[in-house]
């Protein structure tokens, strides 16, 4: 179990993976990266999704001791507009959701078809929820799993092709608070 100062978390299992292995990318732990340095009580600011039929691409933000850290993962699709969430200093992700599977297009292995945050405010007491981004049109129907991570996410990790113009998110695991 990884723990930072006295933040203990665990990281979710693999969402995605299965193509070939010219196309998956670098492997990628932000934890590993910045966790000596992430402000783990309010460890997320501003999440941007790259999607269409799939989610292409995280780009996230981090609250660090040297100021924002933003990293991206995947593809920057240019096709539709990203959407971005960004939570203000009282805001936590404690809840990410979704459906993974394969795609209908051979070389794309398994990928995140849809994903969503859930948000809590740890001032009013409130949740809420952003919107599902991507639209499950390439997902193969008999191969639907579920994306679930509960507790305060604190970051994440998987592999990823920065470079390619879409479906370049090909694993994610997120990493999430022990309370």
């Amino acid at each position: 179990m990884p723990q930072f100062g006295n933040t203990k978390c665990t990281l979710s299992a693999p969402y995605g993976g299965g193509r070939s292995k010219d196309l998956m990318g670098t492997a990628y732990n932000d934890l590993e990266k910045y966790g000596d340095t992430i402000k783990f009580d309010h460890p997320i600011t501003k999440i941007k999704i790259y999607h269409g039929a799939l989610i292409d691409g995280l780009e996230i933000t981090y609250n660090t001791s040297k100021g924002a850290v933003t990293v991206l993962h995947g593809a920057k699709a240019t096709d539709v507009v990203p959407y971005t969430f960004e939570l203000r200093p009282t805001e936590n992700i404690v809840e990410a959701l979704g459906v993974w599977g394969e795609s209908t297009y051979n070389d794309q292995g398994n990928q995140v078809h849809r994903l969503a945050f859930k948000i809590y405010d740890n001032v009013n007491g409130c949740f809420r929820w952003t919107e599902s981004q991507g639209n499950c049109s390439w997902l193969k129907t008999d191969t639907r799993k579920d994306v679930l991570v509960t507790g305060k996410l604190l970051g994440f990790a998987g592999q990823a092709d920065n470079s390619a113009q879409h479906v370049g998110l090909n694993t994610v695991m997120m990493y999430s608070e022990i309370v």
